[in-house]
């Protein structure tokens, strides 16, 4: 044992260092302690209520909420007030910086304060939702989600309202995608942040800017999920109950449709993204190109159990689950369009025989077993029939 505790403990919560963490009990002051002795390091103001502890991310401060007495900002280092708060806590969020945080009341409207002394920047236009405030990692930008009032995008530093939002998000039925710099449950990230994606209850999805909240471009339905290209420059919008979509990042530009539905299939990128593999909702995959008029380069099948881009962009290993795999020539599906159905045979061979049998890959050696001595001619035909 290192140390007892006062009381059966309902919660506790150790800060991000793991170095102090806060205890409460069921009938009893809580408290802050050090993690490695166990010792107290201050006696809190009351019992504290059910996940009522919130640390900033690098845990200089900390926020209480209590059963029967005012929330609190405390130092984590001794546990001293800084600023009591207003009401009943619901939720707290810390920006990224920890600057500032937005405090969620259960009967009181939100509010922006400042981290280091407490006080409120702003008060927010009314009661947030559960969880319901949004920081981006990059930008002085953060949305909010409003019970009743209209939701917006603010200025973290100084609360600021720099856009109302064209619809309602809504607790548990909101995607923001690349607003954040962390992944927070269905999150899509976005490492540069120029945009972001954000999905209402009751209307069309936007792409907007992240630095100044505007409207970049009104999507064509309500999305499901985002898959933004390693170098950020486009992404695929998969819309649940209809055709994905492949758009430019920088003005939501379409680009292509894809030929099913995702409804949260994978989509998977090569490094320099000029290639990816989507999975849709009938489990087959395809491969497209993402060039000048991005289009399908092949069909996959079913069964894919994952791909492989080799480093120079030339080839992509393919496999399925009984076991068949393939290595499939970039340069040669190009040659074909992505349509080889729609190719006569003699069409095939012409292509074939200027691009893959005139590669190192293939020996003309491997033939002799099937050939009885004659060198193969279906090339030669092909070139002298050309002529």
């Amino acid at each position: 044992m290192i140390a007892p505790l006062a009381d059966e403990v309902h919660t506790t919560r150790f800060s991000p260092r793991q170095n102090v963490f806060v205890v409460g009990y069921q009938h009893a002051q809580g408290e802050l302690r050090h993690s490695d002795n166990g010792e107290v390091i201050a006696l809190l103001a009351d019992e504290i209520s059910y996940e009522g502890v919130h640390f900033s991310p690098g845990q200089d401060v900390f926020v209480v909420d209590y059963r029967y007495a005012q929330g609190e900002l405390r130092r984590s280092a001794d546990g001293q007030v800084i600023e009591p708060l207003a009401g009943e806590i619901r939720a707290v969020q810390f920006s990224p910086d920890q600057d500032v945080f937005a405090v969620s009341y259960r009967y009181d409207r939100g509010e922006l304060r400042n981290s280091v002394d407490g006080k409120v920047i702003t008060h927010l236009a009314d009661k947030i939702s559960h969880d319901g405030v949004y920081f981006s990692s990059r930008h002085n930008l953060f949305a909010v989600d409003y019970e009743q009032a209209q939701d917006e995008l603010r200025r973290s530093n100084n609360g600021r309202v720099l856009k109302t939002l064209g619809g309602e998000i809504g607790y548990e039925h909101y995607y923001i995608w690349g607003l954040d710099g962390v992944s927070y449950g269905s999150y899509q990230l976005n490492r540069h942040q120029d945009v972001f994606v954000m999905q209402y209850q009751n209307t069309r999805s936007e792409l907007r800017n992240s630095v100044n909240g505007e409207l970049i471009k009104l999507l064509a339905g309500n999305v499901s999920d985002v898959h933004f290209s390693p170098d950020q420059s486009m992404f695929v919008v998969d819309y649940g109950d209809t055709r994905g979509e492949l758009r430019f990042s920088t003005d939501g530009q379409h680009l292509a449709t894809l030929t099913g539905k995702l409804e949260g299939g994978e989509v998977l990128f090569n490094s320099d993204s000029s290639l990816f593999v989507v999975q849709y909702i009938d489990n087959r995959r395809e491969l497209w190109e993402t060039s000048v008029r991005p289009r399908r380069l092949a069909e996959l099948g079913l069964s894919v159990d994952g791909a492989i881009f080799d480093k120079n962009h030339r080839k992509v290993l393919v496999w399925h689950s009984d076991g068949r795999g393939y290595m499939l020539d970039i340069d040669w599906l190009k040659a074909m369009g992505g349509e080889p159905k729609s190719l006569s045979g003699e069409e095939l061979m012409r292509l074939a025989c200027q691009g893959p049998f005139a590669s190192d890959l293939f020996q003309e050696s491997e033939l002799a077993d099937y050939l009885e001595g004659q060198r193969p001619k279906a090339c030669q035909d092909v070139f002298e029939k050309s002529k």
